[in-house]
């Protein structure tokens, strides 16, 4: 991986060389402004695959946003490379490549390939789900959420293992993946109208030591909150009452309750 940079305030602020880079696949993007700077057609067509794609392709992605562009590469990329007969080989070309973007249309090509299969998608996600690139991380838990969404209690069962991960990146993607209500998703009804089906996921980590599980927990309840704060609002109670008094549980209950009277 790419030293860490620190990445431009705005999209125009950044050097050309530094852009030229990101469309070529040679680094990685610093921050969300250089994420959506990086031109994802330029930068498919610069990888050399076994075989050519097709040029009118192009045209198909102009008018998508950023977050979709990334979704429907992976997924073209899978159906094309099966179609070709050549899914090992190009999956040899994108699954660790340098750049994260490639990285994250991986995330999706996974999602294309293993969407009949809760276990093994979740067991292919996990190396995204460590990524040491934020997008990725992104990219992992969003391109697998259709699929867990429409098995929540096989879902839940299989992510128990991973919500007490050493990781606490699969720690976050094993709570961020189902939240109700999630970001730039669509909503999970179910865990709208009946969040405690995933209360004990919650439970494993409301005094994790991270602060980016911590988030991801309070945040799940914050969503939760919208629909059902009087079983937050008991939740959180008994967390205050009955678990240790943690700092890091402090924290959780007072995000948690951000949008909820008491």
């Amino acid at each position: 991986m790419e030293t860490k940079r620190i990445g431009a305030k705005r999209i125009a602020e950044i050097p050309k060389d530094i852009l030229n880079k990101l469309n070529i696949g040679e680094i990685e993007t610093a921050n969300l402004v250089e994420y959506l700077a990086l031109n994802q057609i330029e930068l498919l067509y610069s990888i050399h695959f076994p075989k050519k794609l097709p040029p009118e392709w192009q045209f198909n992605l102009s008018e998508l946003s950023v977050n979709q562009k990334v979704q429907q590469i992976g997924i073209y990329l899978f159906s094309w490379a099966k179609q070709e007969s050549i899914l090992p080989e190009v999956w040899a070309v994108i699954h660790n490549h340098k750049a994260d973007m490639v990285r994250q249309w991986a995330c999706f090509w996974l999602f294309a390939q293993y969407q009949e299969d809760i276990s093994l998608l979740l067991d292919s996600i996990l190396k995204y789900a460590k990524d040491p690139h934020f997008a990725v991380r992104e990219s992992a838990w969003i391109s697998v959420r259709p699929v867990l969404s429409n098995d929540i209690a096989l879902s839940i069962r299989l992510l128990e293992s991973w919500v007490q991960d050493a990781d606490a990146n699969v720690r976050r993607f094993a709570i961020e993946v189902l939240r109700p209500c999630g970001v730039w998703t669509k909503h999970i009804p179910i865990l709208k109208k009946n969040p405690e089906i995933a209360a004990h996921l919650l439970e494993y980590v409301c005094a994790d030591t991270s602060r980016y599980v911590q988030n991801s927990v309070a945040n799940w309840l914050n969503d939760a909150g919208k629909y059902n704060p009087e079983w937050v609002k008991d939740l959180c109670t008994r967390w205050a009452n009955t678990k240790e008094k943690t700092p890091e549980t402090r924290y959780i209950l007072k995000r948690a309750l951000r949008n909820i009277q008491l």
